[in-house]
């Protein structure tokens, strides 16, 4: 089978990897470094389980490929845009189409910039990997888990309630939602948000134990409007903030503390698992403020 993965980082160059290993003509749509060091020597994988070898097909960009059988889309959900018209290209030759990492909305986003909808199965990737140096890349957990089947334009809503009745059934310790692209000045996703905890609660009238907001510490004011909006129509329980890696160093979160005095769980401090941290109040007023530990 031939097949493309758009978004060779971690978690698509190690799905690449198992499907090249499993004798399929995989090509991976990377970039940079890591692109040119899978040109060159090819692709190593680390597990617990033990290393391997791959030497998959790559390209730059899925417009230089003539077609696939299957593709899958392992970007993030932020980066669905940018690699749109590719994934478009590939299901207009032909190939069926698995979003794998771009939150709930992912289908419908594909339709909207020229992929048919029949071209299209939504799946979602139980496993994480990580690009420990171009060409290389580590996979920490044993065990892994991919789900492909469900329909494009399925509810979110209904989504949600059959993985809480799953996780019930199979006695499953701890359920994590992700409702990846609300915007709190789009009322629609909004309104389905709110219809997502309406359904959780007739499985549990105390679901979702937690409520996270994630927010961006480069928007800055900005974040006063976006809590206030979840925290009314969501019932936010507490907050994470990330980016704080760049000129942006979140003081906001003083205001925001101070006014709807809601706890920071965790920062994010980079884009790898390792740098999101739980949150310490000491080091982040010193970082604030810009004042060495001493």
């Amino acid at each position: 089978m031939r097949i493309v993965v758009v978004g060779a980082g971690g978690l698509g160059s190690y799905v690449g990897a198992l499907l090249a290993r499993a004798d399929h003509q995989v090509t991976l749509v990377a970039r940079g470094e890591h692109l040119a060091a899978i040109r060159r020597s090819g692709l190593h994988v680390h597990t617990v389980a033990g290393d391997f070898d791959v030497h998959p097909e790559c390209a730059a960009s899925a417009l230089e490929l003539p077609g696939a059988d299957l593709t899958f889309v392992t970007v993030k959900a932020f980066s669905l845009d940018d690699v749109a018209d590719q994934v478009a290209h590939l299901a207009r030759a032909g190939s069926i189409v698995v979003p794998l990492l771009n939150g709930v909305t992912a289908g419908e986003r594909l339709v909207e910039r020229g992929v048919a909808s029949d071209r299209l199965v939504e799946g979602i990737a139980y496993m994480t990997a990580f690009v420990t140096e171009p060409g290389r890349v580590e996979r920490r957990a044993e065990h892994h888990r991919l789900v492909v089947g469900s329909s494009t334009g399925s509810d979110p809503a209904g989504l949600a309630f059959d993985a809480l009745q799953r996780a019930r059934a199979e006695a499953i310790d701890l359920l994590f939602i992700d409702t990846a692209g609300r915007l709190h000045n789009r009322g629609d996703l909004m309104a389905e948000l709110q219809k997502i905890i309406r359904v959780l609660r007739k499985i549990d009238p105390a679901a979702p134990h937690s409520c996270l907001l994630v927010l961006d510490a480069t928007v800055g004011q900005n974040a006063h409007s976006q809590v206030e909006t979840f925290v009314e129509m969501a019932e936010i329980t507490g907050l994470v903030v990330t980016k704080l890696d760049g000129s942006a160093r979140g003081g906001v979160l003083v205001a925001l503390a101070e006014r709807f005095a809601l706890p920071v769980h965790a920062v994010g401090v980079g884009e790898g698992a390792e740098d999101l941290r739980a949150f310490e109040a000491d080091v982040f007023a010193r970082n604030l403020m810009g004042v060495d530990e001493g």
